[in-house]
């Protein structure tokens, strides 16, 4: 009848309009998870971008017999860097220093040179401290955060998501530790190890529990590793060397990556087993590992990193020798 016709077509016509409707909810959706996704890769790398125009900035300044904390403390006020002074420095030795419109990063690099430290970024801040512990943090820092991967969701996001933190001035280091734990649902274990200390204040630090912890500890030539399963943040000594173990597949990789990456290493970091390389060596080597299978060019400065520890070793097929002479004639040697 009409009246059966008009109902069918109406129906119809309401199905198609919801099936638009669904249709264009999936595409809003989408949209949505692929606005995410790319927000998620610039949030990444945006930080890394703001750090590197901050370290550009131009200095012009004129110091004379000034106390190194607070030469530091009026950079940081005045350009917005945040500087970590590794309590083995002494904080009132003087510097002299005078540049014209000079990259913020040279500054650093000056006064650290003065005072015989090492500046390293770490995270959202740059480290001066004594050049072994400047090479070490990062790998410390890799090895802490994968012993956080055996808790649960919840407990790893507050280990390794990043806050702003702040504390007064002589506060003891165990008694933030303890705090950061609790924070964590963890129990620190260990943490006589930690002579008494007071720490100078911090006003603003952005960086994630795990890392504040290993920075902070590391002055004690301390670290700690993180038990997810018993709810324990443990203070270990420092074991050297502090290298970290990563297997790489090699299926895919042709074997000119695989002997461009050889080259760039210690012989004495890598072997390959079956069809795995096997690296064990400081977190920097394991980034220019991964590069290079990746068949990237690494920058000059990652593979500066990498190499300062084997910068001297032979190559493959290669023998050093060193040769010692103390107080002998010219015609001798």
């Amino acid at each position: 009848t009409g009246y059966d016709v008009r109902t069918r077509m109406a129906c119809l016509s309401q199905m198609n309009v919801h099936r638009c409707i669904a249709s264009v909810g999936f595409l809003a959706a989408l949209a949505t998870s692929l606005s995410a996704a790319q927000a998620q890769v610039s949030s990444v790398a945006q930080p890394q971008r703001q750090f590197a125009r901050m370290l550009a900035q131009p200095v012009t300044i004129t110091w004379r017999d000034q106390e190194l904390s607070a030469a530091l403390g009026r950079l940081e006020q005045l350009y917005k860097v945040s500087l970590w002074i590794d309590r083995r420095v002494d904080p009132r030795q003087r510097v002299q220093l005078q540049v014209v419109d000079e990259p913020l990063a040279a500054v650093i690099e000056q006064v650290a040179a003065q005072c015989e430290t090492k500046p390293v970024q770490f995270r959202s801040l740059i480290y001066l401290g004594p050049p072994r512990a400047a090479d070490e943090l990062a790998t410390l820092a890799a090895l802490a955060r994968q012993s956080v991967g055996n808790g649960s969701a919840a407990a790893r996001r507050k280990w390794l998501l990043p806050g702003r933190f702040a504390w007064s001035r002589l506060t003891q280091p165990r008694a933030l530790l303890e705090q950061w734990a609790a924070e964590c649902d963890a129990k620190l274990l260990g943490g006589e190890k930690i002579p008494h200390d007071l720490l100078p204040g911090r006003t603003r630090l952005e960086m994630a529990r795990i890392d504040l912890a290993v920075i902070l500890l590391q002055g004690f030539d301390l670290t700690c590793r993180v038990d997810g399963r018993a709810g324990t943040l443990q203070i270990v000594d420092i074991q050297r060397p502090v290298q970290m173990t990563r297997s790489y597949s090699l299926r895919k990789i042709s074997p000119a990556l695989v002997d461009r990456t050889l080259e760039a290493i210690s012989p004495d970091a890598a072997k390959v087993e079956d069809d795995r390389l096997v690296v064990r060596d400081r977190v920097e080597t394991h980034d220019l590992v991964a590069a290079l299978l990746r068949g990237k060019t690494p920058r000059k400065k990652q593979q500066r990193e990498a190499g300062s520890r084997s910068k001297s070793a032979p190559k493959r097929g290669q023998s050093a020798y060193t040769l010692q002479i103390q107080s002998q004639p010219l015609g001798v040697l």
